[in-house]
């Protein structure tokens, strides 16, 4: 599936974090192995799902989703390593999926 360029501003982007358990960072493998992965087994499975290739996603880098296999868990993605890294605050409790509205100064949990 290829993205449109008419409609890509009105994809959402997304926020996803990389740590498993709280401070495993998992951050450099999935930009080495140009994966993401949902570390939840019950969550957030149809936010991921959502997820469309083409979409833009960051965590400590950014990219673009390249492949969705629709398993909620997992992602392949086109990473672009942002130096140096950044880090994302959004004054409340991180969630592993942010989804960020186009044209839109609001953040929803998935």
């Amino acid at each position: 599936m290829e993205l449109d360029p008419d409609t890509a501003g009105e994809r959402p982007a997304w926020f996803v974090g990389a740590a498993f358990g709280g401070n495993d960072d998992q951050t450099d493998r999935f930009i080495d192995q140009g994966v993401w992965e949902n570390g939840y087994q019950d969550q957030y499975l149809e936010t991921v799902k959502s997820i469309q290739v083409g979409d833009r996603i960051a965590i400590k880098a950014t990219g673009r989703v390249t492949k969705n296999p629709g398993d909620g868990r997992h992602l392949e993605v086109d990473w672009i390593p942002v130096e140096p890294r950044r880090e994302w605050y959004f004054y409340t409790h991180p969630r592993a999926v942010w989804k960020v509205l186009p044209r839109s100064l609001r953040a929803c949990a998935g």
